[in-house]
């Protein structure tokens, strides 16, 4: 098991700007060390006008999870994204900008779909 993520590993991001206090990177990061998870989470200061472009990207990466979506990114999220889950709900997405991240899902069929 590993104790640091290899070049094997899955990805995935959390976006925001800014995006410097963020804690989740840090907590996965050290869950997948704990666990022996080839898993990593890199936090992305990406401009709200570059989002469409993330996710266009996020879509072609193979080894990619996804990403979670923080303020200000949620409106821009939900439009770059190909569907809802089921249980998706644009509204709850977008209420409260200081509530816990928006998860985009990069399937494998190169969709991204949102999770609230």
């Amino acid at each position: 098991m590993p104790q640091v993520a290899t070049a094997a590993a899955r990805v995935a991001f959390m976006i925001g700007d800014p995006i410097a206090h963020a804690v989740m990177p840090l907590k996965v990061n050290q869950w997948a060390r704990d666990t022996g998870t080839d898993v990593m989470m890199t936090p992305l200061k990406i401009a709200p006008e570059d989002v469409a472009g993330f996710f266009a990207t996020l879509r072609r990466l193979d080894n990619c999870l996804g990403s979670v979506v923080t303020a200000p990114h949620k409106h821009a999220a939900l439009q770059a994204v190909d569907a809802l889950s089921e249980d998706g709900d644009p509204d709850a997405c977008m209420e409260d900008a200081t509530a816990a991240g928006t998860t985009a899902e990069a399937s494998h069929d190169g969709a991204a779909q949102i999770f609230t």
